[in-house]
């Protein structure tokens, strides 16, 4: 009698066990959806996959990789990017044409060289929201917190343009 009871009570618990892991998901689903309805429309509607592309040569190109790496979205587990394992040929194509572009680049004068940093950096200003948004959509950071991300890498960007000497 002792055993059935032990039974019943060891069943009961694991029902009991099941509802409580149903009602967590139920909750963590919840709030997933909330903090989903709480992005902008802009962000929830770039929520869908991509494909990068290698930057060569001043060009975008669809790599040759067989491999990629998958980004998820950490909030939804959506697949959101995909980034080419770039190929050793594509690789050292990028190396020599930066090295190239490195030859005319050095003799390029410190204020124009500086003039383009302030370029990029009102680039960063004026795009601060959309590179939050993907920080969220990739690392699953709270937009506060990739602002704040945006914003010191737009402190960078200021030092550079501070040392034009």
């Amino acid at each position: 009698d002792v055993y059935k009871r032990q039974g019943i009570n060891a069943e009961y618990m694991g029902i009991n066990i099941n509802n409580q892991i149903q009602n967590q998901y139920n909750m963590l689903s919840a709030h997933l959806i909330k903090r989903n309805k709480s992005l902008s429309s802009a962000m929830r509607a770039r929520c869908f996959s991509e494909v990068t592309k290698n930057f060569i040569n001043g060009e975008f190109r669809e790599s040759k990789a067989q491999r990629w790496f998958e980004i998820y979205n950490p909030a939804t587990q959506e697949l959101v990017n995909k980034v080419p394992q770039t190929t050793k040929e594509e690789f050292d194509e990028a190396v020599h044409a930066a090295s190239e572009a490195f030859k005319t680049w050095r003799e390029v004068p410190a204020p124009v060289r500086q003039r383009y940093m302030f370029d990029y950096q009102r680039a960063i200003r004026d795009n601060t929201d959309r590179l939050a948004e993907a920080i969220t959509r990739e690392q699953g950071k709270t937009l506060a917190d990739a602002r704040g991300d945006v914003i010191r890498g737009l402190e960078v960007v200021e030092h550079c343009t501070s040392t034009a000497t």
